[in-house]
This record gives C-alpha cells, structure tokens and sequence, in this order.
C-alpha cells in the first residue's frame, strides 16, 4: 500500500509539473504572439522587449530578436539595431541579418583601418553564405519579411563589394555594389565605392561610367 500511495504521489506530482509547464508556455506564446500583431512599430517593438525580458530561454527568442533588429532599422534607430544584433549573433552565430547590421557597423567606423575593414568584410561574405539559411520570424507578415530580405541582400553585397574595393580587387567591387546599388540606388557609401571601382580601371568606358555615379553621391 506505501508503495502505491507514494506512485500516486509521483504521478500527482508530474501531472502538476506538466500542467505548469503547459502554462507557461502557453503565456509565453500569447505574448509573442500580441507583440507580433501590433500595427505601430514602436508597440510591436515594446512588445518584444516584454517578451524577451520575461522568457529569455523561450523558443522565439532569436524570432524576437529579429523583429527588434529590423524595426530598428526601419524607425532609423541605428545603434539600437546594432545593439541587438550583436544579441542575436550570440544566439545564432550564422544568422545572416545580424551578420550584415554588424559588417555594415564595423565598415562605416573602420576609417581606413585595415584590421576592421578586413573583420567587416569576413562578416559580409560569411553572411552571404548563411544568407539562404535565414529564418523567417513567427508572426512577420511574407511581405515585409521580404523587405527584410532585400535590406539584408543589399547590405551584405554592399559590405561585400567594399571589402573587394579595399583589397583592390576591383572587378569583383563592382559586381557585388552594383547588386547593391539596383536594390538601394541611393547610397552614399556604396556609390561612392562603385564610382572608384570604375574609375580605377582606367579605360574611357569604365571612367565615364564612374563619373556617373560619383555624381549621384
């Protein structure tokens, strides 16, 4: 009988541990879920931040994270996005979004420093390679996730094409900022680097073109 009664303890005890569990997962998603849904960036984005402060070893993790680099982004709070994708690259080493925030951050500080135009570069091209493994955040509409897509293609072939700028690897510096550059025809830094790939080969052609986009800066 004390051995049946002390099962029955047992089986009692697991039932609650299962049922808590539940509960808390439960919670977690509804807030996940809520923060997902909101229509104004900066409510989705406070959204998250609750969720990330109260369930860190949650699932959705990294698919907060992401939200959080990119609505950064898109409400111009540059340094908050790089704060966060330095989060998320802890997280997910090969995570391509946070590759490209993080190359772009090192590039544009980098100020004729060998060293960190080189880890800028590093970056770039392992973000290219992790790039088809990029995830889509639970929650993100299809439409803006390929916004997210595209900002993530441009930095990364931008970054890229600086990279092969700095190495003087020309051809190469104008395959990739010209990828860049048919996806954001207004950057400064990837036109300037583009018109300097082309007038650094010296043919009419080549220099004419790069004019061309050195007037664009």
């Amino acid at each position: 009988m004390q051995t049946l009664s002390k099962l029955r303890n047992v089986s009692l005890v697991l039932v609650v541990l299962v049922a808590g569990t539940c509960a808390f997962s439960q919670n977690s998603l509804d807030l996940y879920t809520t923060a997902a849904r909101q229509s104004r960036i900066a409510d989705r984005m406070a959204g998250m931040e609750r969720f990330i402060a109260a369930y860190p070893s949650s699932g959705l993790h990294e698919d907060a994270l992401e939200f959080l680099v990119w609505d950064s982004l898109e409400s111009g709070q540059r340094e908050q996005a790089r704060a966060r994708a330095a989060e998320l690259r802890q997280a997910d080493p090969q995570n391509a979004l946070a590759l490209a925030i993080l190359s772009e951050s090192i590039s544009e500080s980098a100020n004729g420093n060998r060293k960190e135009t080189q880890q800028g570069f590093e970056l770039a091209k392992t973000g290219i390679q992790s790039y088809p493994k990029l995830r889509h955040p639970e929650g993100m509409s299809e439409g803006e996730f390929i916004q997210l897509q595209r900002e993530v293609v441009c930095i990364l072939d931008g970054e890229t094409g600086l990279g092969f700028l700095a190495a003087k690897d020309y051809r190469n510096a104008r395959t990739y900022l010209r990828q860049s550059i048919a996806i954001k025809p207004q950057d400064p830094r990837y036109l300037y680097g583009m018109s300097l790939a082309l007038l650094e080969e010296r043919n009419q052609n080549s220099q004419q073109e790069g004019y061309l986009y050195l007037a664009r800066v």
